[in-house]
């Protein structure tokens, strides 16, 4: 922009702007330190505590698999209880 002013930055244009400042800036030691703060090398499974995932818990969804076994054990009690019910008043 400082050296274009006035001139508009198109989606096209970010890909090129990005990987000049990436060359300029990025730095074996910035590779290094990146992947120990996250415990990826050297790995360190405790990095993280439970409090740094408590905001995901508000998107958080159960597998495909567990909603549709919920279900049909949800389905399969109120047939027998529907039954019971049915067989009261026989």
């Amino acid at each position: 922009m400082l050296s274009h002013a006035g001139q508009r930055i198109s989606q096209f244009d970010v890909a090129g702007l990005f990987g000049a400042a990436y060359v300029k800036n990025s730095t074996m030691e910035k590779a290094i330190s990146g992947f120990r703060c996250t415990g990826l090398w050297p790995f360190n499974p405790d990095i993280f505590t439970e409090d740094d995932f408590l905001p995901s818990m508000t998107t958080d969804e159960p597998e495909p698999g567990t909603v549709a076994v919920l279900q049909t054990e949800s389905y399969t009690s109120n047939l027998a209880a529907s039954a019971e019910v049915g067989l009261m008043f026989i």
